[in-house]
């Protein structure tokens, strides 16, 4: 029964926390685009909305009963020199294996490129407001979604069921939360989960939110990039009309060999962490 209870309360708590940092940037967003379109107040503002998020979540403020909790699940904010350089090394590899998979995948989704359309048609706007706005997109999700997945919702799971079980049911929940986008196709499960696993992995093993931030938010750039098409289009031809050409089997080699690395350094990274206590 108290596992039931831990469950639910750390899955309402983690919606709710990432909730809170996700959901004032539409809003924001929107009012902008609407009343002021050359003028990106609304990035600005959400700068503030972010401090005080953070600022709010990691420990600090009212009331106090629920400090402890805050900054527990908050994880680290201090990382010792040798734990960020393996932390920088395992999210990078783990981004670069997460990538290749997500393009092998598309080639298996059957999509086509209006399932990435953006919700207004962004290239009416100035190139400040769509490189801004952009920007400030993949900075909420990597904060708010870390901090309520990986963090408020995670942490709690690990000291109940252990960390394999949390990772997992977080990665579920990660992958269902996902899987409501347009471009939400049965193979793009694939990569979702594959985020899941390592991001949840990363948290755990660094004992920090910090790197998963900065890997979800630099792999969210990637993405919109391709989906507001500002670099170019993703590659959408389906594979059953190609055969498995080139391109694919690059992507398929680049997401096994550097995932294979990727857990050679988290292995490196937890020993690293766990050496400081």
């Amino acid at each position: 029964m108290r596992g039931i209870l831990v469950l639910a309360r750390s899955l309402a708590t983690g919606f709710v926390v990432a909730a809170v940092g996700i959901y004032p940037w539409p809003v924001l967003a929107k009012f902008n685009l609407r009343i002021a379109p050359r003028i990106p107040w609304a990035v600005i503002t959400m700068c503030g909305v972010l401090a005080l998020y953070l600022w709010y979540f990691s420990g600090h403020g009212w009331p106090q009963s629920t400090v402890k909790a805050r900054k527990e699940s908050s994880r680290t904010w201090k990382l010792q020199p040798e734990v960020l350089k393996w932390a920088f090394i395992t999210a990078s590899l783990g981004a670069i294996g997460m990538q290749a998979i997500w393009w092998a995948s598309l080639r298996l989704s059957g999509l086509n490129q209006s399932a990435f359309d953006p919700p207004v048609p962004i290239h009416q706007f100035p190139w400040w407001i769509i490189y801004s706005s952009l920007l400030m997109s993949c900075l909420v999700a990597g904060i708010a979604e870390e901090m309520g997945y990986r963090g408020f919702m995670q942490y709690p799971l690990e000291q109940r069921f252990g960390p394999p079980i949390a990772i997992a049911i977080v990665t579920i929940v990660f992958w269902l939360i996902h899987m409501i986008h347009q471009w939400a196709a049965p193979a793009m499960a694939v990569p979702l989960v594959y985020a899941g696993v390592y991001l949840g992995a990363l948290a755990y093993c660094s004992r920090s939110l910090l790197p998963g931030m900065a890997a979800h938010a630099l792999i969210d750039v990637h993405d919109y990039l391709y989906e507001w098409q500002l670099v170019g289009k993703y590659d959408l031809r389906p594979l059953r009309d190609t055969g498995v050409d080139a391109r694919f089997t690059a992507q398929i080699t680049i997401g096994v060999v550097a995932s294979v690395l990727t857990l050679f350094a988290m292995r490196k990274l937890w020993r690293v962490a766990r050496g400081y206590g």
